[in-house]
C-alpha cells in the first residue's frame, strides 16, 4: 500500500527498543523521539541521501551501560548519518556485534575503539 499523506503523530518511546513497527500498515519506527533531537544538533544530512537516519555507533539498547562510564550517545561524535533503507539492513547484526562484545566488563577506551573498527566494517558502512 503507498501512504500518500502526512498526518501529525505522538512522540514516545519504547523502552529498551530502537525499532518497532506502527499503525495498520506496520511502518518501522526507529529512534524517533532522541532522532529528531539529533537531527538538530548533528551537522545537516548528506543532499545524496534519500530517506537520511542518524545512526547511534554506540546502540541505543546499551545506553545505560554507556552512561556508567560517562558516555553520552547522543553526542554528535557518537553518530553519523547513514541511508535508511540501508541501515535497516544490518542494525539487528550490528547490536549483535556490539552485545558480543560487551558480554566482558569495557573500560571506555575500550568501548571507544570498538566502535570505531565497527565503522570501519564494511558490513556497517556507507555503500554508495
Amino acid at each position: 500500500h503507498a501512504i500518500d499523506r502526512t498526518d501529525a503523530g505522538l512522540q514516545f518511546e519504547v523502552e529498551d527498543n530502537n525499532n518497532y513497527f506502527v499503525g495498520e500498515f506496520g511502518i518501522l519506527s526507529h529512534n524517533c523521539s532522541r532522532a529528531r533531537g539529533l537531527r538538530e544538533a548533528v551537522e545537516a544530512a548528506p543532499t545524496d541521501l534519500l530517506r537520511p537516519q542518524v545512526h547511534h555507533d554506540l546502540p541505543q539498547v546499551f545506553r545505560s551501560r554507556f552512561t556508567e562510564l560517562g558516555i553520552d550517545i547522543d553526542l554528535p561524535e557518537f553518530t553519523r548519518w547513514v541511508e535508511g533503507n540501508w541501515h535497516q539492513t544490518w542494525s539487528r547484526a550490528f547490536n549483535a556485534e556490539w552485545q558480543d562484545f560487551l558480554r566482558q566488563n569495557r573500560t571506555r577506551d575500550e568501548i571507544i575503539d570498538f566502535m570505531n573498527r565497527m565503522r570501519n566494517d564494511p558490513r556497517f558502512r556507507q555503500q554508495r
